[in-house]
């Protein structure tokens, strides 16, 4: 799926190619958080292990593009995350 800022794709559905720039802006230099929104539509905060920030700073670096995120499946007070684990582009 495509890697978000949370705060504008929530506020004003900002995503695709004309708001890649400002994701990688407010997620790279901003420490926004980061989102992942699959093909169906479904969100997932994406958070990274403090064992293994390598994998979470590869996906922010992906923010605003698709691709593939791996990790486990955290749902918790009715957010639903990913744990990142590995992050390809596709």
């Amino acid at each position: 799926g495509e890697r978000v800022y949370m705060g504008c794709y929530l506020s004003h559905g900002g995503d695709g190619a004309k708001h890649e720039k400002c994701a990688k802006m407010c997620v790279m230099k901003g420490g926004a958080p980061l989102g992942l929104v699959t093909k169906d539509g479904a969100l997932y905060l994406v958070v990274g292990d403090h064992a293994d920030e390598k994998t979470y700073a590869a996906a922010k670096e992906l923010a605003g593009e698709n691709a593939t995120v791996t990790g486990r499946l955290i749902k918790k007070g009715g957010v639903q995350a990913i744990l990142v684990s590995k992050v390809s582009k596709q």
